[in-house]
């Protein structure tokens, strides 16, 4: 087990586009677990519903100009979560795709008032080759959010399979990294199979958008070649225009995170830094995470 992670309160300033919550170590997947609450977030006021249903109306026509991929679908709000005796608990609740546009990622200021964030939380994995790279995606410009930028593979946890009535106890709980494998599949066309280790390195939260997102290592038998190559005729391969590989170094990591801050995701150093910390401690993430400090004071 790594050593403590220096992660500020849950309601410190952000910083280099992400906040770090307080988890305190490296987790083996069966040490996360999720709870779910069958009930829907209350009812909105009615302002907030109109700004939501604009904010909707608004992004549907921008996605159609731009030619990208935009449809309303069931998420997993991140209502809470706790942390003890080295295990990770997710409280979640149903939310909606429309929800996180018309609130996180149109208003996320709305919590400070009082408002009702969609807080999806997302599912994000570093994937770790079996030559000593890092691989992360540019997306393209077909995706809804951040076209362009550099980012984890992953997405949002959904809540498919699972009824909305307090009656419905048999179903399955949400499984983030169940989630996450299928993912990895349809971005880069890696099975799981392939994936000998996983890690739960953190939880972060995008500086933006204010959504919060579980960050995995996720180690492969693969070379980042090979990932590359299966990734072209993966399902899901218009999302990304490239591969990028960083190697995994602590130096070269560090050099990765300065220089291409501008070309990252705003959870993508947040997810680095985190894997930096897991793997060579928590004096490389503090080191790491002061430049960034300076760079975008």
């Amino acid at each position: 087990m790594s050593e403590p992670a220096l992660c500020p309160a849950r309601d410190e300033p952000l910083d280099a586009g992400t906040s770090f919550l307080p988890l305190a170590c490296s987790l083996d997947p069966r040490q996360v677990a999720a709870t779910w609450s069958p009930q829907p977030a209350p009812a909105l006021p009615a302002d907030q519903q109109k700004r939501i249903d604009a904010a909707w109306e608004q992004a549907l026509a921008k996605a159609a100009r731009r030619g990208a991929r935009l449809f309303d679908g069931p998420l997993c709000r991140l209502m809470d979560f706790s942390f003890a005796e080295g295990r990770l608990e997710l409280h979640l609740s149903p939310t909606s795709y429309k929800q996180f546009v018309g609130t996180n990622r149109s208003d996320p200021t709305a919590r400070l008032f009082g408002g009702t964030l969609a807080d999806p939380l997302g599912v994000i994995a570093l994937v770790l080759t079996s030559d000593g790279q890092i691989l992360l995606g540019r997306r393209s410009k077909t995706v809804a959010e951040y076209p362009d930028l550099i980012h984890p593979v992953g997405g949002c946890l959904d809540w498919h399979g699972r009824d909305l009535s307090p009656g419905d106890a048999h179903a399955p709980l949400p499984d983030p990294l169940a989630a996450l494998m299928t993912e990895l599949e349809e971005e880069t066309g890696v099975t799981a199979p392939h994936v000998s280790a996983a890690a739960c390195i953190g939880l972060v939260r995008d500086k933006r958008t204010y959504q919060p997102e579980i960050v995995y290592d996720l180690t492969v038998d693969l070379d980042a070649a090979a990932i590359r190559q299966a990734a072209l005729t993966a399902a899901d391969a218009h999302e990304h225009t490239e591969m990028i590989a960083i190697p995994d170094d602590p130096v070269d990591l560090a050099r990765f995170i300065e220089t291409h801050l501008c070309q990252t995701t705003p959870a993508t150093p947040g997810a680095l830094l985190l894997h930096g910390r897991s793997r060579w401690g928590n004096a490389w993430f503090t080191s790491v995470r002061a430049m960034l400090r300076a760079a975008t004071a």
